[in-house]
């Protein structure tokens, strides 16, 4: 088995940061974005990225590039090899350019799993993370604009992420291969 890259995808609040948060924390390697945007306080995709200025950030040894929300987002290039040298699994976050981009260069060793969400469930997230009406609404606006809730038409797998998380954490897992939720030391052990 070679190894695999998963890439999560999907609009703000579909969960990708949770589910994130909840891969790393059983092990499995990440991938970080680095970016130029200002997320919002309570944005747990923060978390995952690395800062970077406007002005460094054309000098990254990035091999995705791409813009979002009037931010500066890319994945490096040694980050990715390293990952798939020395990880049979890893996950990163992706919106619809990147997956373009990394499937020239990765190919089979790439695998997209679209969160699916509806607009209700988004809107319930956004309130819990303190967002405003009218953030709310660029984020939507956003989605719809740029085609984010359409693209699982370009993705490996679609799993529904709209009520209990512990039920779309499975079918990523078995997507990976993995049958149930293992604690780190169990998840180690499995990947080899």
């Amino acid at each position: 088995m070679s190894n695999k890259l998963y890439a999560l995808v999907g609009p703000h609040g579909a969960g990708k940061a949770s589910i994130i948060e909840q891969l790393v924390g059983m092990g499995m390697h990440y991938i970080p974005h680095y970016t130029t945007y200002k997320f919002h306080k309570g944005d747990k995709y923060r978390d995952l990225c690395r800062p970077v200025s406007r002005e460094d950030f054309p000098r990254e040894n990035l091999l995705v590039r791409f813009t979002h929300k009037g931010g500066y987002f890319g994945l490096k290039k040694p980050d990715i090899l390293e990952a798939l040298n020395n990880h049979e699994v890893s996950v990163t976050i992706l919106e619809q350019n990147g997956i373009r981009q990394l499937h020239n260069f990765l190919h089979e060793s790439l695998v997209t799993i679209y969160l699916m969400v509806d607009y209700m469930t988004i809107v319930e997230r956004l309130v819990k993370l303190g967002y405003k009406n009218q953030e709310m609404r660029y984020h939507l606006q956003y989605a719809d604009n740029n085609n984010e809730f359409d693209a699982w038409k370009i993705c490996d797998h679609v799993v529904k992420n709209t009520g209990d998380i512990d039920t779309a954490m499975r079918q990523i897992l078995a997507i990976m291969g993995l049958d149930q939720p293992l604690p780190p030391e169990e998840l180690k052990k499995r990947l080899g």
